[in-house]
């Protein structure tokens, strides 16, 4: 099968290229000029140029594949316009453009988040039966794309995927985490009383692959995590563990985080440029429960997670350590 991956270039998108050429897939990916490919550059792939925002790249892109798998998007953005443009719109507009010159492609699967789903009211997990209620630009913005493709429906055999945290080998947001703990820091937002759900790349890979041809998925929607709830410390010491480093544990009280993250809306706004803290990163920080039901996943789809979140943590460590992004 020929498969169109757009956001190829990305952390998650760079493992699921990997993914279908191992299962023996042609792969074309949708990339940017200004694309880093340093994490496909010497991988077999046909490469088409555009972007999410310009027509024709999208219908050279979509034309003659088998399926779409549709990772481009921000998770990080200076504005709410900048999230529905990208997230919302280019899932439209590549939706659009698959229907006009593809409308027998085989499979479209959205990489959604967790966030459009929103938290969980308590320690319970939501499921897929849950009303959505994203508290975030990024959260409403990933709702409305899947919005977008529900109104495909009928049209083309679309899958949506709502993965909890994605972690693992070239993720840079969570490295951030693993630089604090190397130098003995261990941050607790808000003094940490949190729970989430994640998931190492490898088994998010493995659900993704599974959607491709099973008939059962079309028109579902599926969360996506390792099936167990983490508290936040435990999580940073599971770093500390693949560290080998002891931690000094640091409250940042929610007060001192709303400042740092006015600051960083100032910034974003002046700069135009997107910041790790902002008010509706705060939002999200904020929320206790992060917290999503596997069930359908293993229910429906046969998915079991491989990796643990200690397993994880330690490939994630080593990783890092070999490409030089973390010494010692």
């Amino acid at each position: 099968m020929l498969i169109l991956v757009t956001g190829g270039s990305g952390f998650v998108g760079s493992h699921l290229v990997g993914g279908l050429l191992a299962q023996g897939h042609r792969v074309r990916c949708l990339l940017r000029r200004t694309s880093d490919l340093s994490f496909i550059a010497s991988l077999p792939l046909e490469h088409v140029w555009g972007a999410l925002d310009d027509a024709e790249s999208l219908e050279r892109a979509c034309r003659g594949v088998d399926a779409v798998y549709h990772l481009a998007g921000v998770t990080k953005a200076p504005d709410a316009a900048t999230y529905f443009r990208v997230n919302e719109q280019g899932t439209r507009s590549l939706l659009e453009a698959c229907w006009r010159v593809n409308p027998e492609v085989r499979r479209f699967v959205y990489f959604s988040s967790l966030a459009a789903a929103g938290p969980a009211d308590g320690s319970t997990p939501i499921d897929e039966t849950c009303p959505p209620h994203p508290v975030s630009h990024y959260g409403r913005s990933k709702l409305a794309g899947e919005e977008a493709v529900r109104a495909y429906a009928g049209r083309l055999p679309a899958v949506i995927l709502r993965p909890a945290p994605v972690y693992g080998p070239r993720e840079r947001d969570i490295l951030t985490y693993f630089r604090l703990v190397q130098r003995g820091l261990k941050l607790l937002p808000g003094g940490g009383a949190h729970q989430v759900c994640m998931i190492h790349v490898s088994d998010l890979v493995q659900l993704a692959l599974r959607v491709l041809e099973d008939e059962r998925v079309v028109g579902q929607t599926y969360f996506a995590c390792d099936g167990e709830a983490h508290d936040l410390e435990a999580v940073l010491d599971a770093v500390g563990a693949a560290l080998g480093k002891r931690t000094l544990r640091v409250v940042i009280p929610v007060p001192l985080l709303e400042v740092f993250a006015a600051l960083g809306g100032i910034w974003a706004r002046l700069s135009k440029r997107s910041v790790l803290l902002n008010d509706q990163k705060l939002q999200e920080m904020k929320q206790r429960y992060w917290l999503c039901d596997v069930s359908k996943a293993r229910r429906e789809l046969g998915f079991v997670p491989q990796i643990d979140l200690q397993t994880g943590m330690a490939l994630t460590a080593r990783w890092y350590r070999e490409q030089g992004w973390l010494s010692g």
